[in-house]
C-alpha cells in the first residue's frame, strides 16, 4: 500500500508483566482522534485493557494453549489436580532475555524448569494475545 494510504493503525504492547493491543481505523481517527479500540481482558469481576503476559503451551510443546488470565486460571486448576507437569507455563519470560546474546536456537525456561525455544514461546504468545477477542 502506498505511503499515506493506511486504513488502520495497530499496536501491540508486549510487556514483561502485562500485555495488550489496540487499533484505530483512519476514518474513525479523522472524525475523533480519541476513538481507539482495545482488547478488554476479563477475569472474574475485573476488566482491564491489559492481561497478564503468561502463556500455557500444550503438552506437545508446540501448540497454543491459553494466554493471559485464562492461562493463569487453567494452570492453577492443573496444579490443584497434579496435572501441570505435562504442560509448559511461562510467565515473566520476557525478562529471561535480558543481558543474553540472542540466537535463533535460544531457549527459555518455564515455571517448572522445562525448556522450549524462545522463538516458539514468543511467537505463540503474540499469536494468542492477538487471537483472544472475547
Amino acid at each position: 500500500m502506498a505511503a499515506g494510504k493506511a486504513l488502520i493503525v495497530a499496536a501491540i504492547d508486549f510487556g514483561t508483566t502485562y500485555s495488550g493491543w489496540a487499533f484505530s481505523f483512519k476514518h474513525e481517527f479523522e472524525s475523533d482522534p480519541t476513538k481507539v479500540s482495545t482488547k478488554i481482558w476479563r477475569e472474574s469481576s475485573l476488566l482491564s485493557n491489559k492481561g497478564p503476559t503468561c502463556i500455557l503451551i500444550n503438552p506437545d510443546g508446540q501448540t497454543l494453549g491459553k494466554f493471559g488470565y485464562e492461562a493463569e486460571t487453567y494452570y492453577s486448576e492443573l496444579c490443584t489436580k497434579g496435572l501441570q507437569k505435562d504442560y509448559y507455563y511461562f510467565h515473566r519470560f520476557k525478562m529471561m532475555l535480558w543481558d543474553k546474546v540472542m540466537t535463533t536456537d535460544a531457549q527459555v525456561e518455564d515455571a517448572s524448569g522445562k525448556l522450549l525455544p524462545a522463538l516458539l514461546v514468543f511467537s505463540l504468545s503474540i499469536r494468542l494475545a492477538s487471537m483472544v477477542i472475547t
